[in-house]
């Protein structure tokens, strides 16, 4: 394992992208070290290991942000344990932690559609942003899954509508538009929960309804059509 340690790293060193570790550090992107390397590139590097997950256990160490979000696109859904992963989650500080490990491992775990909801209904942004966009995507991989387990997380947006936190806003406006082409039932409510929304003139929940309103009429009508 040390050896495959040691080859993960120098990838990454090659990959060394000055013009992109100035754009995170003036992003004020939380990181003890950058290395500059964009998500398809790493995703690239991940290819060759996925999934590991002892590989991912020990790039979780360190403190690169490459080398963290590597570790989650190498993690293997079958292997991570829940303890793990709370490990993991409570250490998000960064928005692009919560976007990869949904993109890749997260919603096949064994664990992940028990505990969407509660991670969803947290007070620490990262792991609500993490609960909300792993919600759309179970909602998007396992089409099958009934749309009661969708209903406790349309009771919570109008809430998470309200946290001035771009990052929240727009993993909301995912999740909403994700579901509103789920069923005709899911659209329907989301559509009144819309026309609630449209009432507020807060400015976070006035940008969900511009992000969304035109994704649920559209949504209805080919659903109307199917």
């Amino acid at each position: 394992m040390e050896r495959i340690v040691i080859d993960v790293l120098k990838k990454i060193r090659l990959h060394d992208d000055a013009t992109v570790m100035d754009s995170l550090r003036e992003k004020g992107m939380p990181y003890d070290k950058i290395r500059g390397i964009s998500i398809p590139e790493l995703r690239q590097i991940a290819k060759e290991y996925y999934p590991n997950q002892e590989l991912a256990e020990r790039l979780w160490q360190n403190s690169t942000r490459e080398v963290k979000i590597l570790a989650l696109l190498v993690a293997d859904p079958d292997k991570m344990t829940l303890d793990v992963f709370e490990i993991w989650l409570k250490n998000f500080n960064s928005s692009e932690f919560p976007e990869q490990a949904c993109m890749s491992f997260l919603p096949s775990t064994q664990f992940a559609k028990a505990k969407a909801y509660e991670w969803a209904k947290s007070s620490h942004l990262y792991i609500s942003q993490t609960g909300i966009i792993l919600a759309a995507r179970i909602a998007q991989i396992f089409t099958e899954i009934s749309d009661d387990y969708f209903l406790p997380f349309l009771a919570e947006i109008e809430s998470w509508a309200n946290i001035e936190n771009l990052h929240i806003q727009r993993a909301t406006a995912r999740l909403i538009n994700v579901l509103a082409s789920k069923s005709l039932f899911l659209n329907d409510e989301l559509e009144k929960l819309l026309s609630g929304l449209e009432l507020s003139d807060k400015k976070p929940v006035k940008w969900i309804v511009q992000e969304v309103k035109w994704n649920i009429e559209f949504a209805k009508e080919k659903l109307k059509n199917e």
